[in-house]
């Protein structure tokens, strides 16, 4: 039995600024998250049928972390029915504050542009993150059985893993680019 309990409070903004572009002001979105994440697994023990735990029966964990998060998001319109319908930049930031791994940046730069009624080009940049999770964190080591494949032999050979939480992990972050 796993429950996994999260409280939010959460502040947002949006509207236009008065700057004005070349065609029409820049919109601008603006937020402020704290979030309290809780997890507790209790297992049933050696007594269970398999009924109850079809994939495993999961090692006891308890543990909690919060977040704390700016963010800002531009938009501003660069053209509007001229040599395209209409062109506009992006940008984002958030700055995001974990109590288990500490602080962490993001961004995003991007642009957009309608050339016709069916065709729409767009492109961004940005620089990602995703934070470990309650498993990921806290989990106690667990017993995983897996089944690989010896390269000399091409025969599937059984192994077993120990797969645990570390609470001193860091966010994943990731440089990704899109176009479409």
């Amino acid at each position: 039995h796993a429950n996994l309990v999260q409280n939010v409070a959460a502040v947002n903004i949006q509207g236009k600024l008065p700057i004005g572009m070349p065609a029409g002001p820049v919109a601008m979105a603006a937020g402020l998250v704290y979030r309290n994440e809780f997890g507790i697994q209790v297992n049933c023990g050696v007594n269970c049928s398999d009924v109850n735990f079809p994939y495993g029966n999961y090692a006891n964990f308890v543990g909690s972390y919060n977040v704390k998060e700016g963010s800002v998001e531009l938009n501003a319109p660069l053209l509007k029915d001229q040599v395209v319908k209409d062109l506009s930049v992006d940008a984002a930031y958030r700055a995001i504050d974990y109590s288990t791994s500490g602080f962490v940046q993001t961004y995003k730069f991007g642009v957009v542009s309608q050339l016709t009624d069916i065709v729409r080009l767009r492109a961004s940049y940005s620089r990602d993150i995703r934070a470990g999770d309650m498993f990921e964190l806290f989990g106690q080591p667990q017993p995983i059985g897996e089944s690989n494949i010896d390269p000399r032999t091409g025969n599937s050979v059984p192994s077993f893993v120990v797969a645990e939480g570390n609470k001193n992990v860091q966010p994943e972050d990731a440089e990704t680019r899109t176009a479409g």
